[in-house]
């Protein structure tokens, strides 16, 4: 199956650049806090004596935290110099369970920057057939404006719940990203998924366009979103996924 750059470029590709940006942003919050403990340390070497490879422990740390983010960073510039040509897609079998640990991986550096908790509910044993590129894009973007949500509210105590669930009835796999964090004012429910669209003065309109391009054209699924409340006000983002019979 080929899609032609045209069809795909407003959504996908400015989707990736739309990740690039958060990504580029975590690593830079990670690189500030790092050179400022980096200069708390050396302030303090100079005060009195301390051993240094208590210091250089310290200081190791803080660069490896840098790692994942800017990994981050390459495989998205990867995958964005792929789409500058036409590109298969390519579905593959994946294990639920494997894919959603692989996507929090590379979205924990960023919760941890801004101090969020994230809980991972992935128990459901089954094999999705997707493009996993494509996918793990959609599923970032979710986890991101999670992060942005929580942020913006200013919650102290922010949480981010990451869900697997799956419906034997009907035979779908459900991906839930939920958040506590500022919710969606009832005004704009109808717009969140336009191009463009966004409520944020930083912020390009493009990640849940893509997210919903990816999930409804490319995988025949759907996302949909609604708010539930146990001891605090949740905000859920679902993928809703067919298991395909092959």
């Amino acid at each position: 199956m080929f899609l032609q750059k045209s069809f795909i470029e407003n959504f996908v590709i400015s989707g990736i650049a739309h990740n690039t940006k958060n990504s580029v942003e975590s690593a830079l919050l990670r690189l500030k806090h790092f050179t400022d403990e980096f200069e708390k340390i050396e302030l303090d070497l100079r005060k009195r004596e301390k051993p240094l490879h208590v210091e250089v422990k310290l200081i190791l740390e803080k660069l490896n935290l840098l790692k994942a983010p800017l990994e981050d960073i390459d495989k998205t510039n990867a995958r964005l110099r792929e789409f500058q040509k036409e590109k298969e897609i390519r579905f593959t079998d994946i294990s639920l369970q494997d894919f959603i640990q692989d996507v929090y991986k590379l979205c924990e550096p960023k919760a941890k920057a801004e101090y969020i908790d994230v809980i991972v509910v992935n128990n459901i044993d089954k094999k999705v057939w997707i493009d996993i590129n494509y996918m793990e894009q959609a599923v970032i973007n979710l986890f991101i404006n999670s992060v942005e949500s929580i942020v913006d509210s200013k919650n102290k105590k922010g949480r981010i719940r990451v869900e697997t669930k799956y419906d034997k009835r009907s035979n779908i796999i459900y991906i839930n990203v939920s958040d506590n964090g500022r919710g969606i004012d009832e005004k704009i429910k109808k717009m969140i998924f336009l191009p463009y669209f966004t409520t944020k003065s930083y912020g390009t309109g493009i990640g849940l366009p893509s997210t919903k391009f990816i999930v409804d054209d490319l995988h025949n699924g759907k996302i949909d979103f609604f708010v539930e409340r146990d001891d605090t006000l949740w905000t859920t983002f679902s993928i809703s996924l067919p298991l395909t019979v092959r």
